[in-house]
């Protein structure tokens, strides 16, 4: 099996970063796309902490990925996730039932927030993923215990949809895609930039026919853009392409 083979096949976080990802999107390169990533992640569980510092921590961390927050508000967001995080276990503590879901989930969320003051992520989004696929794990079975291994089941069940995603933000490294700036009319910089901003990622297939009537004929990028079964997420290497963004 070829290392793009690997790549598409893997259903880990650990190894389709550590072991298949090329060095090329490792650092500073890919940091943007990483960060984009762990927030997806956290997104996935966004019912336990909705209206929650750590939410915040989430959106301040996307607005930074896209160099539209600092470093100071970013700091500041994690901080108060970090605070909020701290009182759930202060409740254990003082012996009261804690929100395991919101506890896990806020810590996905600061891990997801690595510090950029030394410009790269290192191990932060898969440290985000882990995290956030314990939550799905706890919904499913509740405490982890050693025999019961239907909770490695469902954690390794949300890591495979993680991996999915990460495809989706990554794409096929080992054959890129370009887009022929021809095809980025200002109908469809302006289409993929509401898709981004909105999130309004139902679009996608209206994107893809404003591609091709402006000429596209990159099956690769149309399909992907028309794909029901594909979970899009910011970052999605598509709309990226149309938006320049790396």
């Amino acid at each position: 099996m070829t290392v793009e083979e690997k790549w598409f096949a893997c259903r880990d976080v650990w190894d389709i970063i550590n072991k298949y990802l090329p060095s090329c999107f490792r650092g500073k390169t890919g940091a943007r796309k990483m960060r984009l990533f762990a927030c997806a992640c956290c997104r996935r569980q966004w019912q336990h902490i909705e209206g929650t510092p750590a939410a915040r921590l989430v959106e301040v961390t996307e607005l930074f990925a896209d160099g539209l927050a600092s470093i100071a508000e970013l700091k500041d967001a994690r901080e108060a996730a970090e605070k909020a995080s701290s009182a759930i276990d202060d409740d254990w503590r003082n012996e009261v039932r804690p929100n395991y879901p919101a506890h896990y989930t806020a810590t996905a969320c600061i891990s997801a927030a690595a510090d950029p003051a030394i410009g790269e992520v290192h191990d932060s989004p898969q440290r985000a993923a882990i995290f956030a696929a314990q939550v799905y794990a706890y919904k499913k079975r509740g405490f982890y215990r050693a025999d019961d291994r239907s909770w490695d089941r469902h954690q390794a069940k949300e890591n495979a949809e993680q991996t999915a995603i990460f495809r989706e933000i990554f794409g096929n490294p080992f054959r890129p895609v370009t887009a022929d700036p021809a095809w980025l009319t200002s109908d469809v910089v302006a289409l993929a930039t509401g898709i981004y901003s909105d999130r309004d990622f139902s679009a996608m297939p209206i994107l893809a026919d404003a591609l091709q009537d402006a000429g596209c004929d990159s099956e690769d990028i149309l399909n992907h853009l028309r794909d029901p079964n594909v979970t899009h997420v910011r970052g999605c290497w598509a709309l990226d392409l149309v938006l320049g963004k790396e």
